[in-house]
Order: C-alpha cells, then structure tokens, then sequence
C-alpha cells in the first residue's frame, strides 16, 4: 500500500495529564500530549511532546521503522533505574502528510511501559 492509499491520521489533543512510568522512573509526564488514530477502530496512540518525554531515560538505536500511515520512526530505548527497555519508545523523524503534527512527539509502547492519564 503506498503512502497515498494510506488514510490520513486524526491527531488531537490527548485530555488530561500523562505520565510514563517504567523501570522503576517517571520517564515522562505532559499535559501537552497528543492521540493519532487512523481510523475508529483503531487504539490510538498517545504521543508527548519531545522536550517533556524525559530526554535523560531515552537512548536513539540504530533501529528505523515505518508507522503506517505516519512516517518513518526510529527507536529508543528507555533507560529507568532498575533496567533498560529496548525500543520502548519511538520518535516521528520523517512524518507522513497529515502526521506532521506529531514532529517532535514521541510514542512509548504500553506493553513495555505503564502509561497513565490522571
């Protein structure tokens, strides 16, 4: 599927406050977040503003993938206090049309860390 036939992403301010926990840290916490669907079915993902994502807990790897219908992304890996998460988060470096939004934003994987909405 080419990035043309792909639909754009619904982005919107994410209510409420988030906060990442992991490895035994508060890797991160915004009231700024944003939500990108693709479509109703769709989970959504929570996304924090690059400068309010705990920049110290968070390592780039080499590793690059592509969100569909988002943009190319590269992984982190998130450094707590008691352990190292390989790629537990991921950051936008090319967004797709209609995801240009989330420059600057990045994504943790709730199956690798616990994401909050106080």
């Amino acid at each position: 599927m080419t990035d043309d036939a792909m639909p754009t992403p619904e982005i919107r301010p994410a209510p409420g406050v988030r906060v990442v926990r992991a490895a035994d840290a508060v890797i991160a916490e915004s009231a700024n977040a944003l939500e990108s669907r693709l479509s109703e079915d769709d989970a959504g993902m929570i996304w924090l503003p690059r400068g309010e994502a705990g920049e110290p807990f968070l390592e780039p790897t080499e590793a690059t993938f592509e969100l569909p219908g988002l943009g190319h992304a590269r992984l982190l890996d998130v450094i707590g206090v008691s352990a190292s998460l390989h790629g537990a988060a991921w950051i936008l470096e090319r967004p797709a049309k209609g995801a240009e939004a989330l420059a600057d934003h990045i994504a943790f994987d709730p199956e690798q860390v616990t994401l909050e909405r106080l």
